[in-house]
């Protein structure tokens, strides 16, 4: 990923750049073209614009919406457990996204903190879309595929690597967990162990917080049957589970947010464009006059 500025509008975009021979090698085209399709596809505050698409003789560029705040992941780094009523608050927002998903016939497959962003404002938006897929797009290698991260991957996936909406639904579950106890709820030593503790569905539900509503709602989220996950048949039940109480969801994207944390300097260091080959291709395929470096020390 690269940070560019316009240095005409000063509009910042996070350009994320794909080697054509990575493609090529792995065979992975079809996701490539099922992530710009998707982005495009979707208007939703709760989800990173594509603004543009390039590509030169060796890479692909996609310039998508950058978020000053960091991810999710920063928060749970920063603050291991998170008080509840930030939970409550990310956890609904999330749902909004999911709901969204839902309407879209879209498959993420990767929900984890590290692909929740924040914007400045500490709302959040979902990004990486590389592993995602429409359901009306499902075929017989995609269902073959394991995808996502080895923490929130869906037992339904381990067993017969057969991803569908609910799947989604228990990396969310995974995310709840974390956020109220600062691990995931079936990490094990290994990579191996961990999907044996998945596919086990025990995990310590002590370890979240004393709110009773909170531990229903992670206990109804992270069950084996993905058609018995909570919000499996409808968005709306989850939206009406008793730890949304309060929740004001027609504005709950204008609401002000509980974020602790301000703009990630690290991550907009890792973003930052380096004066290397790969940015010298980039101003060939967008043209001098659309890119800009932008120095992280510079004041937002």
């Amino acid at each position: 990923m690269y940070l560019i500025r316009d240095p005409l509008s000063k509009v910042e975009y996070a350009v994320k750049v794909i080697d054509k021979r990575h493609i090529l090698r792995h065979g992975v085209a079809h996701r490539i073209v099922a992530e710009r399709n998707i982005l495009s596809t979707i208007s939703d505050d709760g989800v990173v614009k594509l603004y543009f698409t390039s590509q030169d003789a060796d890479s692909l560029y996609l310039g998508l919406e950058f978020c000053r705040g960091g991810d999710l992941f920063d928060q749970i780094h920063q603050f291991k457990r998170l008080s509840v009523a930030v939970v409550k608050f990310y956890a609904a927002e999330i749902v909004l996204i999911l709901k969204t998903l839902r309407s879209y016939g879209v498959i993420h497959r990767d929900l984890k903190p590290e692909n929740i962003l924040l914007t400045a404002s500490g709302h959040l938006k979902l990004a990486d879309f590389g592993s995602s897929m429409m359901l009306d797009e499902r075929n017989a290698e995609e269902r073959a595929a394991l995808v996502g991260s080895c923490d929130y991957v869906a037992p339904e996936i381990l067993r017969d690597r057969s991803a569908v909406l609910a799947s989604d639904l228990w990396a969310f579950g995974c995310i709840v967990y974390r956020m109220l106890v600062g691990q995931p709820p079936f990490r094990g030593g290994s990579e191996y162990l961990t999907y044996q503790n998945i596919l086990s569905g025990e995990f310590d539900i002590a370890q979240v917080s004393d709110d009773k509503h909170a531990k229903d709602l992670v206990t109804s989220l992270l069950v084996q049957d993905p058609n018995g996950r909570l919000g499996a048949r409808c968005i709306s039940e989850l939206q009406s589970h008793p730890f949304f109480d309060g929740i004001v969801w027609e504005s709950l994207r204008q609401a002000q947010s509980t974020s602790a944390l301000g703009p990630s300097q690290k991550e907009v260091e890792s973003l930052d464009l380096e004066a290397d080959g790969e940015v010298s291709s980039m101003q060939k395929s967008f043209g001098q006059h659309i890119i800009n470096y932008v120095d992280p020390s510079e004041p937002v």
